[in-house]
């Protein structure tokens, strides 16, 4: 399998379980162990939620150069109907690297099904010398739309298609047999969106969340062989992992977390400081009607496309643009 899919694999129950993953009253009356169980289990089937999260990190690599962010998401999805996902996301935030460039911006995307609108408010780019080109700046503040190819989002294994009754079935016996958050300790009950929720201090089980990562992967017919295993689980050994989570009373859902990542930096080639997250869902099966922004015109591809590519006079296709403005940096798009 390729590595992308894998280390993807890793942040679903980092993330994904951590994050988007009876009749008894689910409180600190019942084992700590039964409740968060319970609350990464019915996560992985809500289709339907507000989210609000919060991303920061300081670190600095092997060579020295530092990156800081810090980034706020909000809105809300809904994925009752597969075939037409609602989505709104508001993005705030800053990134800086010390051996190149920083900026900042804010946006707004609206997704109905394959249309999609989006305002990009603000973005800055630090730096004497580093301005915008203005046929990118003279699309910033205006509302535009634009409809995806079909099948786009698919073939980058994008989807927002809740976890089947299998799966889910699978992720609760992988739950059962192997230990992802050890030792939970009861802290207290705190409102989570409206919700009262039972707070609990956990600790990540490092060989649990890979063993979990891999059995999950092999659950979804892909192969991970041993040696990434090793490599993975040497990474996380060389990390310190703190995390908090809330499971609402009613729900029964995990609807917070919280967590940071320290890199030790203790040998040579790795890096050191630290990341954080903090998540907090609510609203659960909450169908969104999604507001069409008056007078959104449909977005120019072929002018941002020549600006991007440094007025080149053949412009890419919709997929390559789309492939452009979805590669992290490092040059893949995991299309799995």
């Amino acid at each position: 399998m390729q590595k992308t899919g894998f280390i993807r694999v890793i942040l679903v129950p980092m993330i994904g379980v951590l994050l988007f993953s009876g009749c008894a009253s689910a409180g600190p009356d019942r084992p700590a162990e039964e409740v968060v169980k319970e609350g990464i289990s019915n996560l992985s089937g809500m289709t339907a939620y507000t989210y609000d999260v919060a991303l920061k990190g300081d670190v600095t690599d092997a060579s020295a150069t530092n990156v800081k962010f810090d980034f706020k998401l909000n809105g809300q999805l809904d994925a009752l109907d597969e075939k037409a996902t609602k989505l709104v996301m508001r993005v705030d935030g800053s990134a800086s690297n010390s051996a190149s460039v920083g900026g900042s911006g804010s946006a707004e995307l609206r997704m109905n099904g394959d249309d999609i609108y989006f305002n990009v408010a603000d973005l800055k780019v630090d730096g004497e010398g580093n301005e915008l080109p203005a046929e990118m700046t003279d699309l910033f503040g205006k509302w535009w739309q634009y409809s995806l190819p079909a099948g786009l989002l698919k073939s980058y294994g994008i989807s927002f298609t809740p976890a089947s009754e299998d799966e889910k079935t699978k992720m609760k016996e992988n739950l059962d047999k192997i230990i992802v958050f050890a030792k939970p300790e009861y802290v207290g009950t705190d409102d989570v969106m409206g919700e009262e929720s039972y707070h609990y201090k956990v600790t990540v089980d490092k060989k649990g969340l890979v063993d979990f990562s891999r059995k999950s992967a092999e659950d979804q017919g892909q192969t991970v062989s041993d040696e990434e295993v090793a490599q993975n689980l040497e990474q996380l050994n060389n990390v310190d992992i703190a995390a908090e989570i809330w499971v609402g009373s009613k729900s029964k859902v995990i609807n917070k977390f919280k967590g940071s990542l320290t890199m030790k930096g203790t040998s040579p080639g790795e890096g050191k400081g630290i990341m954080s997250a903090d998540v907090t869902l609510g609203d659960f099966g909450k169908a969104l009607s999604i507001e069409v922004p008056d007078g959104a015109a449909e977005f120019p591809m072929e002018a941002l496309a020549g600006a991007m590519m440094g007025g080149s006079m053949t412009s890419p296709t919709d997929e390559e643009m789309m492939m452009m403005m979805m590669d992290d940096g490092s040059g893949i798009v995991d299309s799995q």
